[in-house]
């Protein structure tokens, strides 16, 4: 179990082991089972389903960066459920499109995507669902941080991605959710390299890996930013981890620079 906030995770809920599966698996064959989910007849019509049908390809393509996959998901589908029950959900792959379109330096793609996020609070809040509704807001605050970013707004955008984080910390975890689609902490570490600002990415990073132990991604973010502080340890350190999280899958580029910078003589 790993602790949050007080709360206390198993490691089916921590962000990266949730998707670690998938990423261990060629891309056809993860993209042959999404089809194969969405298609199937008479899903059960809950809240989990659509949480985790929206959740699971969302993150697929944010976890490794595809940004070109991530601003082609489709919201809402399979159609055959109701997605207007389903703000959140729905929100989860809004998110996913407008960050890759952030990426890509789309920003009326993004923009698009942050105003349907802000259209999805009010009816969340009307069906009652606070803690969803907190989410959403989480969501769109990470957008919008990395819009202004993508604006060159830099200071903006990084006072955004605070604000998320500590919204993000002082949320609860709702049920059958394995935690942040993303973790703002790391999404800020992200903002920070590219901004150049690699001590406080670091920072950002070991904050993220401290909430949620074993993210490849804060691993190889914090990596990356010891790199370039020229703290050679500290870099190894963090590679070796990542080399302990997994040692095959989707991820190759990144476990080769893991491999390479750890096999370095000291």
């Amino acid at each position: 179990m790993h602790s949050r906030g007080g709360r206390n995770y198993s490691s089916e809920e921590t962000p990266g082991l949730y998707i670690w599966p998938l990423l261990l698996t060629s891309r056809l064959s993860v993209f042959t089972d999404l089809r194969i989910l969405r298609a199937t007849a008479r899903l059960e019509p809950t809240f989990k389903t659509a949480f985790h049908l929206a959740s699971t390809q969302a993150r697929y393509t944010l976890e490794r960066g595809a940004w070109n996959e991530a601003v082609s998901l489709v919201p809402r589908e399979p159609a055959s459920l109701d997605w207007d029950r389903f703000t959140w959900p729905e929100a989860i792959v809004r998110f996913a499109r407008g960050l890759g379109a952030a990426h890509l330096g789309r920003v009326n793609g993004a923009r698009a995507e942050v105003e349907q996020l802000n259209q999805l609070d009010e009816p969340t809040r009307k069906m009652g669902e606070d803690l969803f509704a907190r989410n959403i807001r989480m969501l769109r605050l990470e957008l919008s941080s990395w819009l202004a970013h993508a604006e060159r707004q830099e200071d903006s955008s990084v006072a955004l991605m605070r604000e998320a984080a500590k919204l993000e910390v002082s949320t609860p975890k709702p049920a059958v959710t394995p935690a942040p689609t993303l973790p703002a902490h790391e999404l800020l570490g992200d903002l920070l390299m590219e901004q150049k600002h690699p001590a406080d990415a670091l920072a950002a990073y070991q904050r993220s890996i401290e909430l949620y132990p074993r993210r490849f991604n804060s691993l190889l973010g914090a990596a990356r930013a010891a790199r370039a502080l020229g703290n050679k340890a500290q870099a190894r350190t963090f590679y070796g981890e990542l080399l302990e999280v997994a040692d095959s899958g989707t991820r190759q580029p990144a476990l080769k620079e893991a491999q390479d910078y750890v096999a370095q003589r000291q």
